[in-house]
């Protein structure tokens, strides 16, 4: 398509999203669904940015400003643009806050997505930050024992692990097995997931005999789920034999102690 020909759709598509004139263009799918669902060929993801960010500069509607900045966030989060994602979302989080009633699950899922940013932009401080307002909106807006509370726990915790706060991370993720145990029971396989995090807490304040224990159930629930070549089982059957590894050689320091005392009592 010619750059004018192209410029010209997509201003005019932007301006139809606005006027809600384009209902097929759907803008609460999630990105890329959107052009295989409606097969729209001449819109790359470049395209799609430029009649996003046409329409958000348009549009009134505050609620419509929403879901176009959600698209936008989905379209840099593939693509791996943290920095605008984060910007994206702060934006998002700022423009709901001023909306009756307010979005609260919506933008609990916000906070979550923004706390994930600001871990894979290494700030820890503010990712913790955000993982705690996720989950006291989660907490407010669901009931406690609410699956989106274990995960907003466990999103919390995973923060607080790189931030050296043992302790509260134990007892997030404590908590959030204890919900998920009840709504979606000890064998699912979120919980599996939940369990192996834990043994990397232990694993991290090394204790390892819990640790290779947690390691050890979590293989048990989620090789029932994935192959026995998934990433993840893989990972966990390589943690369990460190863990082994480490613990051979604690008590061969410990034998090693006992017979040099035990000579030194000989003399």
């Amino acid at each position: 398509m010619k750059s004018g020909r192209k410029v010209s759709v997509l201003l005019t598509m932007a301006l139809m999203i606005n006027a809600n004139l384009l209902p097929a263009f759907a803008l609460d799918v999630p990105f890329p669904q959107w052009q295989e669902r409606q097969q729209i060929e001449f819109l790359d993801p470049e395209d799609t940015e430029i009649a996003l960010r046409a329409a958000l500069l348009v549009t009134k509607k505050k609620d419509q400003q929403l879901l176009i900045i959600q698209a936008l966030c989905d379209l840099c989060h593939e693509q791996k643009r943290y920095v605008e994602e984060r910007d994206l979302l702060l934006s998002w989080i700022s423009l709901a806050q001023q909306i009756e009633p307010f979005p609260a699950v919506n933008c609990a899922t916000q906070n979550l997505r923004l706390s994930y940013a600001y871990f894979v932009l290494k700030d820890y401080e503010k990712a913790e930050s955000a993982a705690k307002a996720s989950l006291q909106m989660f907490r407010e807006s669901c009931s406690e024992s609410s699956p989106n509370v274990a995960l907003a726990l466990n999103n919390l915790a995973w923060v607080q692990m790189k931030l050296n706060k043992s302790a509260d991370a134990e007892a997030n993720i404590l908590e959030a097995l204890a919900i998920l145990e009840v709504v979606a029971g000890e064998k699912s396989m979120i919980y599996g997931l939940l369990t192996e995090n834990l043994a990397v807490l232990y694993e991290q304040t090394n204790n390892q005999k819990v640790a290779l224990r947690l390691y050890k159930k979590a293989l048990a629930i989620l090789k029932k789920f994935l192959d026995k070549d998934d990433s993840i089982i893989v990972d966990l059957r390589q943690h369990m034999d460190e863990q082994h590894s480490l613990l051979a050689q604690s008590k061969e320091h410990r034998e090693k102690k006992k017979l040099a005392r035990h000579k030194e009592t000989q003399k």
